[in-house]
């Protein structure tokens, strides 16, 4: 077994999508295999063949395993990683558009605000996944300046922008947002070719206010009852989990939006 004793880590995490142990260890036996038959996954996790079948036929149940035949034999061919995890994160993204609905059964004091405090790294990583995980046709806020969009550019790789960027376009996300005027000057600059072309395609209602009418350096995000602020001096980041703070947030941004110039890229 000295194959596997060197991936606990993977162990535990195919574990925690219910899949038991013999169960983890037969999905990368037959991962490790090309289109291994049943005595040879048996050989390789220690099982007799019974045992063996009865924890593959589970996996061919939950979506791990596939089965083939060649003459009279059955071959399995385990399911991609990439699969999976492309699964795994359809599923995920799901989730966490129910929730919403989910809290809402959930008995919280209105008075009590959630509030949590991150280094802006980790930060920005859950605002992302928040946000692009909102429910389809979802409406975001967002009123940002330059050093915010700086911070932002420098934290975040191309591939997290782009994976954000384009989950977003994905569920019809819509960004309402209030930049300053030197924000976009900074957009036509950091972006990459290929970020700028799937940045512009999200679904925009954008509008832009002078700096020196609105000398505003960070950044906030409004979605659902959170409201967010980013600080890029401090690398922090700020979330208050409010209905009632969010509500006075929103309007206002609202105000502030009314007020500011219609923008298009």
């Amino acid at each position: 077994m000295a194959y596997y004793s060197h991936m606990p880590r993977i162990d535990e995490i195919l574990k925690a999508f219910s899949l038991t142990d013999i169960e983890a260890k037969v999905y990368l036996s037959a991962l490790s295999l090309e289109k291994p038959a049943v005595a040879q996954i048996a050989k390789k996790v220690g099982l007799n063949r019974t045992a063996a079948y009865h924890h593959i036929n589970h996996l061919l149940e939950k979506g791990f395993l596939k089965q083939t035949r060649k003459g009279r034999v059955v071959q399995l061919v385990a399911v991609p990683p990439a699969e999976l995890a492309e699964r795994f994160d359809r599923i995920t993204t799901d989730f966490k558009s129910m929730v919403p609905q989910l809290e809402s059964l959930q008995k919280i004091s209105r008075e009590t605000p959630i509030i949590e405090i991150t280094e802006s790294r980790r930060g920005y990583s859950q605002i992302y996944g928040e946000i692009s995980s909102m429910p389809e046709g979802s409406t975001f806020r967002v009123l940002e300046g330059a050093q915010a969009w700086q911070k932002e550019l420098q934290l975040q790789s191309e591939k997290d922008l782009n994976a954000f960027f384009s989950r977003v376009i994905e569920r019809k996300i819509v960004t309402r947002g209030i930049f300053t005027q030197e924000v976009f000057e900074i957009i036509n600059k950091g972006l990459s070719k290929t970020n700028r072309s799937v940045f512009e395609k999200r679904i925009w209602q954008l509008k832009s206010l002078p700096t020196a009418m609105l000398p505003f350096q960070q950044l906030m995000f409004i979605y659902g009852d959170k409201t967010v602020f980013v600080f890029p001096n401090s690398s922090l980041v700020m979330s208050i989990k409010h209905k009632d703070i969010a509500e006075i947030m929103l309007a206002m941004f609202e105000g502030l939006f009314n007020f500011a110039k219609n923008v298009t890229f």
